[in-house]
């Protein structure tokens, strides 16, 4: 049996990690005839949902039926857990409705829900650099100012092209190549 739901579990994960993969990798949306725009898949948030709704579910299923003494406490705790699940959830569907990056001829333009928006123009991009464990692009600026581009947007490896294009090899080499040896997750 211990087998069985080992077995369950591995192709659940496998299953996952590549739809991911595929819905990130579609190409991005044209917003107008010299600009793309980069923004979560309909799957990925799909997915990303379900992901995070499993867990305030499975939760409440052990209370319902693993926990046989109910005391006040116990109970607020998952009521609590049970909240903050509910608020993670929507801040990734406000998350995911509001975060867009705009690749221009001349710049990129991000656009975040929490963070200040920030614009780029080619010539300012000082650095670049690959996050393994955000599985994300950091682009910055020569005052400082950083720019995430996440793996799991859709147009990404259209950026990874423009950049190519439009910044100076000696800027994005590094960065590029950890891309192409660390595909996604």
């Amino acid at each position: 049996m211990e087998f069985i739901r080992e077995a369950i579990t591995i192709i659940i994960i496998a299953a996952t990690t590549y739809l991911l993969y595929y819905f990130s990798r579609k190409p991005a949306n044209q917003f107008d005839r010299n600009s793309i725009v980069l923004e979560y898949s309909i799957g990925v948030r799909l997915i990303f949902i379900f992901i995070a709704s499993l867990l305030p579910i499975i939760f409440l299923l052990a209370m319902l039926f693993k926990i046989k003494n109910y005391t006040e406490n116990v109970v607020n705790f998952y009521v609590v857990l049970e909240l903050l699940f509910i608020v993670f959830i929507l801040y990734l569907i406000l998350r995911f409705r509001k975060e867009k990056i705009y690749i221009t001829s001349s710049g990129i333009d991000a656009y975040y829900l929490l963070y200040q928006n920030k614009k780029f123009k080619w010539n300012e991009i000082a650095s670049i650099s690959y996050s393994k464990l955000s599985s994300s692009i950091i682009i910055m600026d020569h005052s400082g100012r950083k720019i995430k581009v996440n793996q799991f947007l859709s147009g990404f490896d259209d950026f990874i092209k423009m950049v190519a294009k439009k910044v100076p090899v000696e800027i994005h080499r590094n960065s590029i190549y950890e891309v192409l040896k660390h595909p996604l997750i």
